[in-house]
């Protein structure tokens, strides 16, 4: 695949994503792809490989992963995603329209681009991914509180990088098991990256009873992809849903958290028919 990392200067920040050397074709939709943790942008380059012949694509780096001068004060909900409004901006214009694949806690981002930009984002696909809002009010329930048991370890002052460095082969094995599959991407092998992934998730956390209190209700199209055997996320009913979408659906496959990694055939054509759908509706 044909590709580069490349940086912009946004502000007083910089900013990597990820550049496809193909010509841009302005009559394509343009996909923004936001990962989570542990990963990089890379981890969206298998189902990239699908999708780059018929969109416009752009992957930024979230966090410090991939961009650890980035300063921690910069770990923000809200801050990250002015960063990602200001990169599209810069790249493809003030009123360019745009969809939004977001997995893991890149979800958190995407919620918020549906009320920010709600007349530019076309449509959300969620993968094994919500809002943090909508996943505060997940947590009344037992099942994926117990699933969330990892969010507490995070927090302890015990969990640090000299930790994270020492059982950095227990904690890929494990994800590994958990989705990764046989060859786990590179992200998870760079002990800096897991562990600023490991921040990412102490800075949002610090925002969750903050967001428990939000009562919002998107009408941007949303399509959520969730996995039979994600032992992260507990596959929601619809009316779990209701109160924070007006238009929505819930696809669930086979396969583990990560399964943008493995099933890229079939997310690619989901996502394909999703986003064609959408545009229609929007025009």
């Amino acid at each position: 695949m044909d590709y580069v990392k490349k940086w912009l200067q946004l502000r007083n920040v910089s900013i990597p994503y990820i550049h496809f050397n193909q010509q841009q074709d302005p009559a394509r939709p343009l996909l923004v792809l936001l990962h989570g943790f542990p990963d990089d942008a890379s981890a969206w380059l298998p189902l990239a490989e699908k999708l780059k012949d018929k969109f416009n694509l752009l992957i930024p780096y979230i966090g410090r992963v991939g961009n650890p001068k980035l300063p921690k004060s910069r770990l923000k909900v809200s801050r990250l995603t002015m960063d990602v409004i200001d990169l599209v901006n810069s790249l493809y214009g003030n009123e360019s329209h745009f969809f939004v694949i977001a997995h893991d806690l890149g979800g958190a981002i995407a919620r918020e681009l549906e009320f920010l930009l709600s007349g530019r984002v076309r449509g959300v696909s969620y993968i094994n991914s919500m809002g943090m809002d909508v996943f505060s009010h997940r947590l009344k329930d037992r099942a994926q509180l117990k699933k969330s048991y990892y969010m507490i370890l995070f927090q302890m002052p015990f969990f640090n990088p000299s930790v994270v460095q020492r059982f950095h082969k227990r904690l890929e094995k494990r994800l590994s098991k958990f989705g990764w599959g046989e060859q786990p991407s590179l992200e998870i092998q760079d002990k800096k990256n897991v562990w600023q992934g490991i921040e990412l998730y102490r800075s949002f956390l610090k925002e969750l009873p903050g967001m428990f209190k939000q009562k919002r209700k998107s009408s941007v199209p949303c399509l959520f992809l969730f996995s039979t055997k994600d032992p992260f996320i507990n596959i929601p009913p619809q009316s779990a849903l209701d109160p924070y979408y007006n238009n929505f659906k819930i696809r669930v496959l086979e396969g583990g958290h990560w399964i943008q990694l493995k099933e890229t055939t079939i997310l690619a054509n989901l996502l394909e028919n999703f986003i064609y759908d959408s545009g229609k509706r929007s025009v």
